[in-house]
């Protein structure tokens, strides 16, 4: 075997609230003597899609890879798979570790992939195995119960807002597949503008609020419970950090949330989620909120001249939609072309271990294709920019 540049590569395909997992590993990984890790910058498709394969070849230079992969989005998870595959192919003397939700997901479903040699979202077990592979041993030194409370990626800028969901959407597998999803925890506010704070010294600006549904975050403020709206505010008032790619859930935003973001430390766009402008359809999905709810938001911000601020994901083909549901899109697009920056176009996909897996009326995947063509061509017949993805 050719010498290697480093013993471990920790390749990321993970949503922002992996990168907080990510840097926990990290700091275990790196309590090995002999240990030398390769970490490539970590970036999130919640924005923009990253080029996943471009690092491939310092990859196959390592004894070990560890790929912490996403399982909720298809798109992404095809990606995984395919890394995999990749690398197995130009460097089977590689001991490749799969990790994060896409290890979770394989496990349940009896699918862990060819070559995988561990398959776990367990720090514990990932690092015993990584010592095993490498004949080394921790320091027993490092502040393990520091590791788990840690709360900030600097590599990401992203601080841990809210681990887990219980809002239980009926097309998602977070709940099913991960630790982190299964169970569901709120950071206490003060410990939130501590980190904030301590990124501002570090000189990362802006920073990201990260983790599932953060703007669902009922924590502790001020010893008491609190909102996400008291949450923001405590932020713009304790720290000097503007804010990128916020992430807000419809059924969450108030008038008062509405208010906080216009903050010029709260940067545009935001990322909301409104998957859908049917209300039979949004009832279906368990969102928590109807079209007239989704209308208030986005009649406050055309009213207000907002232009290009708002990023939104859209799914088409969920189980008994029909031809009346996919016009429902048509209207919100048209209707609010000029306050949206782009659209990302989800034809939904059954994932499995979800409760839309198991509905009547499901639709093949070339209608589904159609369908995601079609609200696509609404998009440009609106001059709304579009990503047509597979959820």
């Amino acid at each position: 075997m050719s010498v290697k540049a480093s013993n471990v590569y920790l390749k990321s395909f993970s949503c922002n609230t992996g990168s907080v997992f990510l840097a926990r590993l990290e700091q275990r990984l790196n309590a090995f003597k002999g240990l030398t890790l390769s970490v490539p910058s970590r970036t999130f498709f919640g924005n923009d899609l990253p080029d996943h394969f471009a690092d491939i070849q310092a990859a196959a230079q390592c004894r070990v890879c560890i790929i912490d992969g996403c399982a909720v989005m298809e798109y992404i998870h095809r990606d995984v798979l395919d890394y995999i595959a990749r690398l197995r192919d130009m460097a089977p003397e590689v001991v490749l570790v799969l990790t994060g939700c896409a290890a979770s997901y394989a496990v349940k479903r009896q699918a862990v992939p060819d070559g995988i040699a561990c398959a776990s979202d367990n720090i514990d077990d990932i690092c015993a195995f990584i010592g095993t592979q490498l004949g080394l041993s921790a320091s027993p030194s490092v502040d393990r119960a520091a590791v788990d409370e840690l709360i900030a990626d600097p590599r990401s800028g992203g601080v841990l807002v809210r681990w887990g969901c219980n809002n239980q959407c009926a097309y998602c597998v977070v709940p099913k597949v991960r630790e982190a999803g299964r169970r569901q925890m709120d950071v206490p506010a003060e410990r939130i503008v501590e980190a904030l704070k301590g990124m501002s010294s570090q000189g990362i600006d802006p920073a990201m609020l990260s983790g599932v549904c953060i703007s669902s975050w009922r924590g502790q403020i001020k010893g008491r419970k609190g909102t996400f709206d008291d949450l923001l505010d405590l932020i713009l008032k304790e720290t000097p950090v503007r804010i990128a790619r916020l992430s807000l859930q419809p059924k969450d935003i108030t008038p008062r949330t509405l208010e906080l973001i216009q903050s010029e430390r709260i940067l545009r766009p935001w990322m909301i989620a409104v998957q859908h402008f049917s209300d039979r359809i949004l009832k279906a999905m368990r969102r928590q909120y109807d079209s007239y709810k989704v209308g208030e938001i986005f009649d406050f911000f055309k009213a207000s001249g907002l232009q290009g601020g708002v990023i939104t994901d859209l799914i088409v083909g969920f189980p008994g939609e029909t031809a009346e549901d996919l016009e429902s899109l048509d209207v919100f697009l048209r209707r609010y072309a000029k306050v949206l920056a782009r659209v990302k176009v989800s034809a939904y996909s059954d994932r499995g271990l979800t409760l839309s897996s198991k509905m009547t009326g499901q639709i093949s995947e070339e209608e589904k294709k159609e369908r995601s063509r079609l609200v696509a061509g609404f998009c440009a017949r609106h001059g709304v920019p579009c990503e047509e993805l597979t959820l």
